[in-house]
């Protein structure tokens, strides 16, 4: 039986403080750190997807694309939808910018979402690695962090 495939978008969300950038990242269902990301929904861009995946789980409004990431592809074993199933997962990650007071606040009431989100944290750059709970977010978090010491961006969205 071939694997399903699924498409999802997602961000790298920072803002600008006091002592230089900060990195959000959210504590996922499996109690690791992460970053948001979500389906692609029909008629809709990755970055779009992302942008929109980013403020329904953390609760993030005005965010600015600044470029685009990469891709990260894995398979796994679906326990939500159609438990035992295998997924062929590519997410298409873009760096997103955040207004310098934003503060999280994911969703309490999970009832439209499969995997709630137990938390939601700003980390310097040189925290945001040791905290991350998957290897594949090095890469991307690596790209970001260069992308960040660079001059600032314009957006990809008008």
């Amino acid at each position: 039986m071939a694997a399903a495939k699924e498409i999802s978008s997602g961000g790298i969300v920072f803002r600008q403080s006091q002592a230089g950038p900060q990195v959000l990242m959210i504590k996922d269902h499996q109690g690791k750190w992460t970053f948001p990301k979500g389906h692609v929904e029909e008629e809709e861009t990755p970055p779009k997807a992302a942008i929109r995946e980013v403020r329904e789980e953390t609760g993030l409004a005005d965010l600015n694309v600044r470029a685009e990431l990469g891709k990260v592809r894995y398979f796994f074993r679906d326990k939500w939808d159609e438990p035992g199933r295998l997924v062929d997962k590519t997410v298409h990650y873009f760096l997103l910018e955040a207004p310098a007071d934003a503060e999280p606040n994911p969703p309490q009431d999970w009832s439209h979402g499969t995997e709630p989100i137990a938390d939601a944290q700003w980390f310097s750059l040189p925290e945001a690695p040791k905290q991350s709970g998957y290897k594949d977010n090095m890469k991307l978090l690596n790209k970001a962090v260069e992308l960040l010491r660079e001059p600032k961006q314009e957006s990809l969205l008008k």
